[in-house]
């Protein structure tokens, strides 16, 4: 246990964030990305639970029943997941402000003032 904090403290004294993320980065194009293959691992298993999961239904749910756009399910989809304006920016292929504005609507939408307060709604309606 020593060792890996020990290890650990050095890689972040001795690797610079630039990095870190080059690390994580696809080498050439055939190459897929971390953030590409967790998707891809995402997408095989809801499959193999036979398309959609409890998650996918609680989600569809309560955009459903909040009456949010398209678009703004797909944004609450990655903020349930706990993924922030960044990557809901990137992913979306929209600015960052613009991802900010969805966030804020669904927030009102749903009647939540905070990411945990989101992550108990859709806790709650997966375990319904």
């Amino acid at each position: 246990m020593i060792c890996a904090g020990v290890v650990l403290v050095l890689s972040f004294v001795l690797f610079s964030e630039r990095d870190f993320e080059r690390m994580f980065s696809p080498i050439g194009e055939n190459e897929l990305s971390f953030e590409s293959l967790m998707d891809v691992d995402l997408r095989e298993r809801t499959q193999r639970e036979g398309g959609r999961g409890k998650f996918s239904r609680a989600l569809e749910g309560i955009a459903e029943g909040h009456g949010l756009s398209a678009r703004e399910a797909e944004v609450f989809r990655y903020l349930a997941m706990g993924r922030g304006s960044d990557y809901i920016a990137d992913k979306l292929q929209v600015s960052w402000n613009t991802a900010r504005t969805h966030t804020h609507n669904v927030y009102v939408k749903l009647g939540v003032h905070s990411r945990q307060e989101l992550i108990d709604l859709v806790d709650e309606a997966v375990r319904k």
